[in-house]
């Protein structure tokens, strides 16, 4: 048994359909979207689907616009990050250099770091 071969005209494969570009103005899609949504000639069927689809191009371009927040986030935050690590790195050097200084005495950080008492209330009532 032969299986026939498709005609000439169906073996030819039809060049892809080109995306449809979303940067049309957003007035011309709602005002045909409302158009198609209103046609009462078009299903209810048909008028339901174009509705979710709408629904949902909104949905995408909510996402799209919380996904671009969170990407300057992330941004600020790679930066901050950059910073800390810079002055993390200077810090770790003054300290190397701190330490080949040799030991400070004590004398020294006492005279830089005193505190002096302070009475609390509790103190002067008892």
């Amino acid at each position: 048994m032969e299986t026939p071969v498709a005609p000439f005209s169906l073996q030819i494969r039809r060049p892809k359909r080109q995306k449809v570009s979303s940067a049309t103005p957003p007035s011309d899609l709602d005002s045909a979207v409302d158009r198609l949504i209103n046609d009462a000639s078009l299903p209810s069927h048909l008028r339901i689907v174009i509705g979710h689809l709408l629904d949902i191009k909104n949905d995408y371009t909510s996402v799209l616009a919380r996904n671009q927040e969170l990407l300057d986030e992330i941004k600020c935050a790679h930066q901050k990050n950059k910073e800390l690590q810079q002055e993390n790195a200077a810090l770790r050097s003054e300290i190397e250099i701190l330490k080949s200084q040799g030991p400070v005495k004590a004398d020294s950080i006492s005279q830089t770091n005193s505190v002096s008492p302070v009475s609390s209330s509790y103190e002067e009532r008892a």
